[in-house]
């Protein structure tokens, strides 16, 4: 008991003396298991903040789509099916959203009751059509605020109102959704391709009338953690029953939209047949018109035939009579030569005469012509001029109605004015002759009451003496008085009632009299603006009327000089009528004597005149029939031209009828026939990995996961082996102590117990601590740095993980136990004497520096002194080595990281993929589209270049029946030309490479991770498709894996030419506007199914990396940190172990400083030396983390900048310096008697 007593005395008293070993042991595995286990937390804790806000928000398991549209009744299938809690359909669409002078792309998407749950940082939720919750990160970027009104455009042909009842929505409130955690709002179909935010409306905003989703709550996914195998599995499980309804909710959907599709046809048919029946009875109506019309022409044609048959009789006739008329005439014309040859000297005569009558009249003629052209010309002149004076008569005329109208206004109210004064006159005469009757009824009336008066006066002075004839003729009185009386009131009201009445009219008067002197003021008006007309057309006709009067003495004079002229041929015929005369005479008088000759003829003439009258006759009444046939035949032509109009126009609108009425019955057989052909509805079940940020924060955690498998056992390494030395010395120094508790009879159980319980105590302290504070901080810090990209995660949740805990304890236990157990079970195996006496000094021998006479000779007493002590104690040089080394490494490593991931994005999207966007082409689209599309490219101004590419996923494998990995199969319509937008090269060498028929171009991570080399043969395909090329080269790349091959060559493998899915383009010298604003022009055209941008890419993918960016620099701190316990716990042992050595030089006459320097050099070299080893050591540890570290679909960069190099260095040489200058006051504190001390 005592002894134990002792032991434990002696224990707590080592604890004490040695404090500083004890926390440095402490801090080293606290350091070390704080950054192991905090590390590792790191991925755990970021799946468990992800997943906290995912179920507070009832972020969707599964989203079901379908191509159709999906319904209530899909909502209640999906409902009933086993494993699923809640179902829920909503709405979404993309629109384009005014911000500023540009177009973004919104999404918008109606809100869910309980699924998806906005979280609302401003505002409120929206209620009704017209309202809308707009992203706070869009809606601080667009400048928006509440209250605001966006303007929606469906960026396509077909208005947004198809899908929503409103065009434009007003913001009522800002926030979040657990759909969108980072700044990534995935790609569309519309604008630019990019969805720039997002807008929740109540689901009553939208027109539609099928759902576009269904969103579900899995039952007990919320128990399980995402991102796991457990949360995977169960909705993997549900979403496999999910797909097995597929069939037959798909099946059931289109029935539905076939069967109302069919009922929509068979209405539209029967419409069609409505409107074939009402055509057919307006054309057989029409039909019929023409037919009457065309029968009422047969029977014109048959009566004008009629009438021509009479006409040919009738002509026949006159032919017989004119036969015999001509037997006639060929007696007389026998008869009538004899007389013809008489006459043939007077012929001659008389043709002298006519033919200078002739003469004369052809020049007489000719005057009349000239005079006719004159006489047209001045009337021509004259119809002029009277146009000019009709037309200023006209104006003159206008001017004077209009002075007649106002005249005649002014008169209207003159005369209205006359009969207002005149009612008013007749009023007041009518009330003034009612006066005047009412006082002459009153006078009478007086007179009367004067009479009464009288009478009763004489009856009161004899009562008994008035007769009965004075009685009655008082009473008489007093009647006619009372009567008078009342007809005098009644005159009065009367009287009264008309005063009030002429009041009225009076006022109506004055009414109408402020009317009339409006009408008056408003005439004033009318007749100032016609003096004004009078004046300004009496100013500007007086100069046209002068004009007219010239034109008109000009026209007279004409006139006259015409008469004149007329006067002069007048004389003139008379002077050569008087000489034909005299001429004629002659000629009278040779005739005279002829006549008798022909008298007797005359009577045969006559007789045969009168023949011919009776033939001319008929012949004039055949020709009327004649013109009166062919005028029937003329109107007949006319209405057969009618009718052939008419029926003409009856073949256009019944060929217009039927042409109309066959387009819309080819519409409805088309729609038949569409709807017979209409394509199976197919569902789309995805789960949360359709969600492009979900996704991203899940490999985040994975990359996370990567880094705490390799980084945090380095670490945890150099702090154990640390420990693991300072355990060891600690025992070696106490074999004095352990040889003397061996000889007082402690056995070696309890000896060992007390160093095992030391190392204990300080490594378990550090792990408690370690625990406690590295998973509360590093996973902090990391998740926290994660949130600068997943802006919209609120939690940070950073449970212990007992686990890791456990792991990282259970760790540095053995290490510095086991340390522990090893050292004292070397030191108690030798007997209490040996062990009382010091340890022999180690034996000197020369070192390898030695042998170099020549640079031996030309060191110090102090540097000879400095490096032997570093080589003869090699255990203290290793260990020192490999804690400067590891912690240099370590500090490479973090750098190295940062570099490796941070330069991928520049080196894939600016050296390897140079091209500034792709455009995808859906799988329908046509040769005509992709001309217009290229055409279109042709017409862009900054257009440089670009070109058509089939990009496909497809499997390969390194041998026929290997494992398959998925890669792009990249084949452009030029093999030349692909050098414009892709580099091939070799990462390590920069050797360019080119594609050739004789094989493919495969990415260098792929090529890893098949383990195939340049003319290895690789498959593609799958399913006994499998076609065998050979890797010609292997080329760098970091995002995604590709296989490239020449059209040439794809299409010897596959026997048909590429089907180019793809267009490549660059634009020269453009800024990222121009660029999206190229895209968003390509994506108007149909077949364009989306266009992503380089630029965009590199940037998400930089801001994605960035993010690594505090883990990196948690790293390095650590492992700063990590390098400053290290080498001070080095430095303690050193001094520890050589105070009697530094005491010593001490009292050779060293001072302070010396004996310092004779340290530091020892230090400085080791640091050297140490930095050295850990730069190598670094490189390889560095190369070996970025291959664990990488995901499949990234591989990291392999390089370290010289400036990491630098950076390193500079923190283990000032952390180097920092513990020297620490040391220095502990060398300080050495007392020089320690020197004079027996060892023994």
């Amino acid at each position: 008991m005592m002894k134990r007593t002792a032991l434990h005395k002696e224990f707590w008293t080592s604890i004490r003396k040695s404090l500083g070993r004890f926390l440095s042991i402490f801090m080293i595995v606290a350091l070390g298991v704080s950054f192991f286990s905090g590390i590792r937390a790191s991925e755990p804790d970021m799946r468990i903040s992800g997943d906290r806000y995912y179920d507070e928000t009832n972020l969707m398991d599964l989203k079901v789509q379908g191509t159709l549209g999906l319904t209530d009744d899909d909502v209640r299938t999906l409902s009933d099916v086993e494993g699923i809690e809640l179902a829920e359909g909503g709405f979404t669409v993309d629109a384009l959203c005014q911000v500023g002078e540009n177009e973004k792309v919104l999404h918008i998407a109606s809100a869910y009751e309980k699924i998806n749950q906005i979280t609302v940082s401003e505002g409120r939720m929206p209620k009704g059509e017209g309202e809308c919750l707009l992203d706070e990160d869009f809606m601080a970027e667009g400048g928006f605020e509440i209250g605001d009104r966006i303007y929606l455009s469906s960026g396509t042909d077909s208005p947004v109102t198809d899908s929503l009842k409103q065009d434009s929505l007003t913001v009522v409130g800002a926030g979040s959704s657990p759909e969108y955690i980072s700044i990534e709002r995935g790609s569309s179909l519309v604008g630019n391709g990019e969805v720039s935010g997002f807008a929740v409306v109540a689901p009553e905003a939208f027109s539609l009338d099928v759902y576009t989703e269904i969103c579900l709550l899995v039952d007990g996914a919320k128990a399980k953690t995402c991102y796991t195998d457990g949360y995977d599995d169960l909705i993997a499980k549900v979403k496999n029953r999910v797909e097995g309804i597929e069939d037959v909710a798909c099946a059931r959907r289109t029935n539905e939209i076939r069967e109302e599709a069919f009922e929509q046809i068979e209405d539209s048919q029967k419409q069609l047949d409505e409107e074939r029946q009402k055509a057919d009875d307006e054309l057989a109506k029409a039909e019929q018109e023409l037919s009457d019309g065309e029968k009422g022409i047969r029977d014109g044609e048959k009566r004008i035939a009629d009438g021509r048959e009479a006409l040919i009789s009738g002509k026949a006739e006159i032919s017989r009579q004119e036969e015999t008329l001509k037997d006639a005439e060929t007696q007389y014309e026998n008869s009538l030569s004899a007389l013809k040859s008489g006459k043939s000297s007077l012929r001659s005569k008389q043709a002298e005469l006519e033919e200078g009558k002739q003469t004369a009249q052809k020049r007489f003629s000719e005057q009349e012509t000239k005079i006719v052209q004159s006489q047209k010309e001045l009337d021509e002149a004259k119809q002029q001029l009277d146009a000019a004076e009709q037309e200023i008569d006209t104006q003159e005329q206008a001017l004077a109605d209009g002075r007649a109208q106002l005249e005649a206004k002014k008169t209207e109210i003159m005369k209205a004015s006359a009969t207002l004064d005149q009612i008013q006159e007749e009023i007041e005469a009518g009330i003034a002759e009612a006066e005047q009757t009412i006082d002459e009824q009153q006078q009478k009336l007086e007179a009367l009451g004067d009479q009464i008066a009288e009478l009763m006066a004489l009856i009161n002075q004899d009562p008994d003496g008035a007769t009965e004839e004075q009685k009655a003729q008082l009473a008489t009185l007093q009647k006619q008085y009372a009567d008078g009386s009342s007809a005098v009131e009644a005159a009065k009201g009367e009287l009264e009632a008309e005063k009030q009445e002429a009041q009225a009219r009076l006022a109506e008067i004055e009414k109408k009299r402020a009317e009339l002197s409006d009408g008056q003021k408003a005439l004033e008006l009318e007749e100032a603006d016609l003096q004004e007309k009078e004046a300004y057309f009496a100013e500007s006709i007086a100069p046209v009327k002068e004009k007219l009067e010239k034109q008109k003495h000009q026209w007279e004079a004409g006139v006259q000089e015409l008469e004149a002229g007329k006067e002069a041929l007048a004389k003139a015929k008379e002077e050569t009528e008087a000489q034909f005369a005299s001429g004629e005479q002659q000629i009278a008088a040779t005739q005279s004597k002829l006549r008798s000759s022909e008298a007797e003829l005359s009577t045969a003439a006559s007789q045969i005149a009168s023949g011919k009258s009776q033939i001319q006759s008929a012949k004039n009444t055949i020709a009327q029939k004649e013109r009166e046939l062919t005028e029937a035949e003329t109107e007949l032509a006319d209405g057969r031209k009618e009718l052939d109009k008419g029926r003409k126009e009856y073949e256009s609108q019944k060929a217009d009828a039927e042409s109309r009425l066959a387009d819309a019955q080819s519409q409805i057989n088309d729609a038949r026939s569409d709807v017979e052909k209409l394509d199976e509805q197919i569902w789309y079940v995805n789960d949360r990995d359709i969600l492009a940020e979900y996704t991203s924060y899940g490999e985040n955690a994975d990359r996370m996961r990567a880094i705490g498998e390799v980084f945090p056992e380095l670490f945890f390494l150099v702090a154990a082996l640390i420990s693991l030395t300072t355990m060891t010395r600690m025992v070696e120094e106490e074999r004095t102590q352990i040889g003397t508790m061996k000889a007082l009879g402690y056995g070696k159980g309890a000896i060992a117990g007390k160093y095992l319980m030391y190392a204990f105590l300080a490594t378990m302290g550090g792990s408690v601590f370690g625990v406690l504070i590295g998973e509360k901080v590093f996973p902090y810090i990391i998740i926290y740095s994660y949130q600068i990209m997943y802006t919209h995660l609120p939690h940070i949740v950073v449970p212990y993980q007992w686990n890791y805990a456990a792991m990282a304890t259970a760790a540095a236990l053995a290490c510095t136990l086991l340390a522990t157990l090893y050292a004292c079970y070397k030191e108690l195996a030798a007997q209490p004497a040996e062990l009382m006496r010091p340890p022999s000094p180690k034996e000197g021998k020369r070192i390898l520096l030695e042998r170099v006479s020549i640079l031996w000779r030309h060191l110090s007493f102090t540097w000879k002194s400095s490096v032997r002590n570093l080589f003869r104690y090699k255990k203290r040089f290793f260990m020192t080595i490999v804690g400067i080394g590891g912690c240099m490494a370590l500090m490479v490593v973090g750098f190295g990281l940062r570099d490796s991931i941070m330069c991928i994005g520049t080196i894939q999207y600016q050296e390897l993929q140079v091209y500034d966007g792709m455009v995808y082409l859906s799988n329908s689209v046509t040769d005509e589209e992709i001309r217009t599309i290229m055409n279109t490219m042709d017409e862009m101004g900054k257009m440089d270049r670009y070109m058509e590419m089939e990009m496909m996923k497809e499997p390969i494998a390194a041998s026929a029946d290997g494992k398959t990995e998925d890669v792009y199969l990249c084949v452009p319509e030029d093999k030349d030309m692909v050098d414009e937008f892709m580099t091939f090269r070799d990462r390590t060498s920069g050797e360019i490479y080119h594609l050739t028929d004789d094989g493919v171009i495969l990415t260098e991570k792929m090529a890893k991770t098949l383990d195939v080399s340049r003319g290895d043969p690789i498959y593609i395909g799958v399913d006994g498709e499998e076609k065998e090329v050979t890797v010609t080269d292997i080329c760098e790349n970091y995002m995604e894996h590709y296989v490239y091959m020449t059209a040439e060559l794809y299409e010897e493998l596959y026997g048909e030419e590429p089907g180019y899915n793809s267009i490549l383009f660059d634009l020269k010298n453009a800024s990222d506007k121009e660029i999206s604003d190229a895209g968003e022009t390509l994506l108007k055209y149909d077949g364009v199914m989306n266009v992503t941008y380089t630029n965009n890419i590199e940037d998400q993918l930089n801001t994605m990396l960035k993010s690594l960016n505090l883990v990196i620099v948690v790293l390095i701190i650590s492992a700063g940190l990590l390098a400053f316990v290290v080498l001070y716990n080095l430095n303690n042992i050193n001094i520890a172990e050589r105070k009697a050595e530094l005491a010593t030089l001490k009292v050779l006459g060293f001072f302070d400083m010396e004996t310092a320097a004779y340290v530091y050099r020892e230090n400085i070299l080791l640091t050297i030396i140490g930095t050295a080893v850990g730069a190598g050591l670094g490189i390889l540890l560095h190369r070996y983390v970025i291959l664990t570290a990488e995901v499949d679909l990234i591989m990291f960069g392999r390089q370290i900048l010289p400036a990491s190099y630098l950076y390193s260095v500079l923190l283990t040489i000032g952390f180097a310096a920092l513990i020297n200058f620490m040391m220095f006051f502990q060398l300080r504190k050495i007392n020089m008697v320690e020197s004079l001390k027996s060892t023994e």
